[in-house]
């Protein structure tokens, strides 16, 4: 939720292995009665999302139905920017996990996650109604976030490192400018094998993966203005040659062209 600024973000020490961080937002809105509306584009990474309060509402970007999230739910990766309207007095946690250690913390297929909420409970039906049932007890985000971590390393599933977490690395290392093919030989699978194992590992395909990382690397360098280059011009310093391709890549990612999004967040 990259356009949501968290008013709390913490760091778990035991699991930075799996957890990048914990983070809360809150509707911080001077008005009582109206509803915070932001926007969220894939970032290739999974949430453990609770939500706190009264119901927080999600639809496509440019869709015009809204659905009430779950209370408590993973949220895969995804391919489509989206909005959240997120009523007063409400909050969210979220556990925002390092991008290709999902595996670690669920142990099937992380490719039938893609653009989905899933509820917790449909994944751990004792552990996750006993999660939910302990984190009302709290309302000191210390005791929450006690309570998260427990959680999490009960469920941590032992798995032996593979060719495709090198892979991960290296797409991570280079920020997306990776061909595929180089990852097919460093694998030392057929593009077939290597692109199935990948998908199920990871939950992207990874030429949709290595996007999302680049177009993300890109929306960083832009926030953090350290080239003072207009989006056009940073464009060329990761690797896109032809401006149709990057606003086609950038549009599937954020949902907006360059052009609008510089408009909106100067």
């Amino acid at each position: 939720m990259p356009l949501l600024k968290s008013s709390e973000s913490y760091h778990i020490p035991q699991l930075a292995q799996y957890v990048e961080s914990i983070s809360i937002y809150k509707n911080y809105h001077n008005n009582k009665t109206e509803n915070f509306i932001t926007e969220g584009y894939p970032e290739g990474v999974f949430e453990l999302i609770f939500h706190i309060g009264k119901p927080t509402w999600q639809k496509n970007l440019n869709g015009s139905i809204w659905v009430k999230r779950e209370d408590a739910m993973v949220s895969g990766l995804h391919l489509q920017s989206y909005q959240l309207k997120i009523p007063p007095s409400s909050e969210i946690m979220s556990v925002r996990f390092n991008r290709g250690a999902f595996k670690f913390i669920y142990p099937g297929r992380l490719n039938d996650f893609i653009n989905q909420n899933i509820p917790l409970v449909d994944l751990w039906p004792i552990e996750g109604k006993k999660l939910i049932d302990n984190l009302k007890k709290y309302k000191d985000y210390t005791q929450r976030i006690g309570v998260l971590a427990s959680f999490i390393q009960s469920i941590v599933t032992p798995r032996n490192y593979s060719v495709i977490d090198r892979s991960v690395q290296s797409i991570l290392t280079s920020q997306g400018m990776i061909k595929i093919v180089n990852l097919e030989n460093q694998s030392h699978l057929s593009s077939a094998q290597f692109r199935k194992r990948f998908r199920e590992e990871v939950g992207l395909p990874p030429k949709q993966f290595c996007k999302v990382i680049k177009i993300n690397a890109i929306l960083s360098a832009l926030k953090s203005n350290q080239t003072h280059k207009p989006l056009t011009e940073l464009v060329y310093d990761f690797d896109y040659f032809d401006q149709s391709h990057f606003i086609k890549d950038f549009k599937s990612v954020v949902g907006q062209t360059p052009s609008q999004f510089e408009s909106v967040t100067i």
